[in-house]
């Protein structure tokens, strides 16, 4: 499957997350950020409501999904009459876990808010087809969403050396238990045995990777980068036209084919330069550049560095 080798190659970082506890009577106004808006629902439940009126409802253990640059509310049940602005309340610093506390009296509903940015195979983004809001549900006995957030929020809490590091892992794996529960859903609803809290247009953003004949010539872009490929070659891997599969590659990833490949090698050229002491000129040959003065401009170009001063950097 295409999204194996896809969540097999997902780079995630994290900006830290806050509390958010929502008190009755009020409600949480999101504003619109550059990256992708998670919200794990801890406590509660309630509906999430997107301009135009459109709601979606949630309880405990949802996991809320929301594009870049889409502004929403989320109110909890029993209705809410006073809004309570997170995008002014999180301009204030605060070390740590943030707390933000909407209202006073009972707790109606606690959820974990932050922003996350993932991506794979060369930086294509894991959500670059999601349109609007998803509500992901999840039962009681699927342990490893419940483990990734308060392993994450446990971090935050509580920072060290290679805080960021493990805040990666912890998001990537509540990242790939999203896609599991996703996935069952959609062959729930494919089968006629799906119950009526899974949201069918939800569903449709990770359709577009399920293609296996894009499948096949990404497969072979990502576990060897450095062969002599051509958008001819990869669309006769592909099992179609040259002009057909440039056509269905972009629409799917945002890329052409061969920009996405040159990102794919530039990134493992990167790596091996990290991890590896093998000459440039070595690294180049190994991720498909015929030159080392071409690899040069290129990596020069992605990263801002030469492959010299990027080895040696302290943080590489």
């Amino acid at each position: 499957m295409l999204l194996d080798r896809l969540l097999t190659a997902l780079e995630v970082s994290v900006d830290p997350f806050a509390i958010c506890d929502v008190r009755a009577g009020w409600r949480l106004q999101m504003p619109p950020v550059g990256s992708v808006g998670l919200h794990y629902v801890l406590r509660g439940g309630g509906e999430l409501i997107v301009p135009g009126g459109a709601r979606t409802a949630f309880g405990p253990r949802s996991l809320i999904v929301v594009p870049p640059g889409s502004p929403h509310r989320i109110e909890p049940d029993g209705g809410a009459r006073t809004v309570f602005d997170v995008g002014a309340a999180c301009r204030r610093p605060s070390p740590g876990v943030r707390a933000l506390v909407a209202g006073e009296g009972e707790e109606v509903l606690l959820l974990a808010c932050g922003n996350v940015r993932a991506t794979y195979a060369g930086g294509v983004n894991l959500f670059a087809h999601l349109r609007a809001p998803l509500v992901v549900r999840f039962n009681r006995a699927e342990l490893a969403i419940e483990t990734a957030f308060t392993g994450l929020l446990e971090e935050q809490a509580r920072p060290g050396p290679g805080t960021d590091a493990m805040m990666s892992a912890y998001m990537t794996q509540g990242l790939i238990a999203m896609v599991r529960r996703v996935y069952r859903d959609s062959e729930a609803l494919r089968e006629g045995a799906a119950d009526e809290s899974i949201d069918a247009a939800s569903l449709r953003w990770l359709s577009a990777l399920d293609d296996p004949r894009l499948a096949r010539a990404l497969a072979r872009m990502l576990e060897a980068p450095g062969e002599s490929h051509t958008l001819e070659s990869l669309a006769k891997i592909a099992g179609m036209s040259r002009s057909s599969f440039s056509e269905h590659f972009a629409a799917t990833f945002g890329v052409s084919p061969m920009e996405l490949l040159r990102e794919t090698r530039l990134r493992r050229a990167a790596q091996l330069l990290r991890t590896s002491d093998r000459p440039i000129k070595t690294i180049a040959a190994e991720v498909g550049f015929s030159s080392r003065s071409h690899f040069s401009r290129a990596f020069k170009s992605f990263t801002g560095s030469e492959p010299t001063q990027y080895r040696a950097r302290p943080d590489s």
